[in-house]
């Protein structure tokens, strides 16, 4: 591929098994007006010219003929990675990477995978693969490597098995995306996926960027509302600092189902506030909800399959 197709930028088109799941969701979401940071994205041709470019293609064939093998798996990523991670990054992709970062004047941001296969109707491979955040331009390439590499992490390959994904077409796409400080950030599920109940969406928060409640380290506030009036439900609050003032909660909810129309299935969202704008971080459909006894309660119009 040549090397003018390895970059475009958030105006394009959404393909993605050119620019990855991810990305193509973002892009989704930018042309429909949802408020999303300002982002520039590496297609999967970039990650295949790098792979090509350092003569890698046989240690990737050898690794996945050898993910069933007993004691093979961990050797054989560990050494795979290493080389991605070490491997040498083009002087003219440097150049155009660091070209999109200086036009649009970014400071810090965000870099986060966007695999052609990720976010799919019956796999999302959520929390696979590597992200960083405040990241530095001086830092943008060394990133770029960790995460290509993340894709052939064990985790990754076990998922991909397990899933019924063959781990060779896993094709890595990249995300840099201006870095949003957020005053409060949180996730939302369109639906309960506690309980499978249609009628309910969940909302959780915490303070700060949404890492640590994504990793399970933070405690978050819950909000569970009621679809259809668009009204709260319950909540358990544990930062009363950083709960949510109903006006927020009100905007959110009507941004969350604004974004499941668009897709016409339930969605899970990372968000952000940062000076009271939200932002969308990412919105991947809803997989592998537990669908309990209040869920064959719901109309059949309000069901969901996958």
């Amino acid at each position: 591929m040549k090397q003018e197709k390895t970059l475009i930028n958030n105006k394009s088109g959404a393909d993605s098994q050119i620019v990855g799941g991810k990305a193509a969701n973002l892009i989704i979401l930018a042309n429909n007006g949802i408020s999303v940071p300002d982002a520039f994205f590496l297609t999967i041709f970039a990650f295949e010219q790098f792979i090509k470019e350092n003569a890698l293609e046989k240690d990737i064939e050898t690794l996945v003929l050898k993910t069933t093998l007993p004691g093979v798996l961990h050797k054989g990523s560990s050494l795979l990675r290493k080389k991605i991670i070490n491997g040498e990054v083009s002087a003219s992709l440097k150049k155009k990477i660091e070209t999109e970062f200086n036009k649009r004047n970014f400071n810090k941001v965000s870099v986060r995978s966007s695999v052609n296969l990720e976010d799919g109707i019956k796999s999302s491979f959520a929390g696979q693969f590597e992200s960083y955040l405040f990241v530095k331009k001086d830092q943008l390439i060394n990133k770029m490597l960790q995460i290509w590499a993340s894709t052939f992490s064990p985790r990754v390959l076990v998922y991909a098995l397990k899933n019924g994904v063959c781990p060779s077409l896993l094709k890595p796409g990249l995300i840099i995306q201006e870095m949003v400080d957020a005053d409060v950030a949180g996730v939302a599920f369109t639906r309960n996926l506690l309980n499978g109940n249609s009628n309910q969406m969940i909302i959780e928060s915490c303070v700060g960027t949404g890492d640590k409640m994504v990793d399970g380290l933070v405690e978050p506030n819950r909000y569970l509302i009621d679809r259809f009036t668009k009204r709260l439900v319950s909540h358990t609050i544990k930062n009363k600092k950083t709960k949510l003032k109903a006006s927020t909660l009100s905007s959110l909810v009507l941004t969350f189902l604004e974004i499941e129309d668009l897709y016409g299935l339930p969605q899970d969202i990372e968000w952000a506030i940062k000076d009271e704008q939200i932002y969308i971080l990412q919105s991947r459909n809803l997989v592998g909800i537990n669908r309990g006894s209040n869920y064959d309660k719901v109309s059949e119009e309000s069901k969901w399959q996958f």
